[in-house]
């Protein structure tokens, strides 16, 4: 004949310390719930006096006299470039989705936003840091920053 033989209950302070526990888990799980929605819903806005970039925690409004308009170039930050990816100093570094503050091979600072790495559009600025973005039409984008800081193409 079986006979069930039940377990002695937690006391109330073991459940107690539960309670923090799961909203851990429930915060960890809404920050990268937050992460795979901004790596589809980020932009970055170019007008005459500035380049937002909107929709994640690094987002940032970057004054058009800042940028060095004549420097920025279309990259593979693949392999051997200067502006490879090297360290992430505070960000989201997941395969395929790269965002926040990085280091490059040339041992300078990084603002990222990359989704691929054959043709990033890297923006060097007066600030302390280079731009790195993925935009869907990078030649378009480029010839709109040149043009909004009066660089010829």
């Amino acid at each position: 004949m079986r006979e069930t033989f039940p377990m002695v209950p937690a006391t109330q302070s073991t459940l107690l310390l539960m309670i923090p526990l799961a909203f851990v888990l429930v915060g960890a799980v809404g920050i990268f719930l937050y992460f795979f929605w901004t790596a589809r819903h980020t932009d970055i806005i170019v007008d005459r006096d500035e380049i937002v970039v909107t929709g994640f925690f690094y987002g940032r409004t970057i004054p058009m006299p800042n940028v060095i308009a004549d420097a920025i170039r279309i990259e593979n930050i693949d392999k051997a470039s200067p502006y490879r990816l090297t360290r992430r100093t505070n960000g989201v570094g997941l395969p395929g989705y790269k965002a926040g503050w990085f280091r490059m091979a040339n041992g300078e600072k990084a603002l990222v936003y990359v989704t691929v790495k054959d043709r990033v559009v890297v923006v060097p600025t007066t600030a302390g840091y280079t731009l790195l973005a993925s935009v869907e039409n990078p030649d378009a984008f480029v010839a709109k920053i040149r043009d909004m800081a009066g660089v010829g193409g």
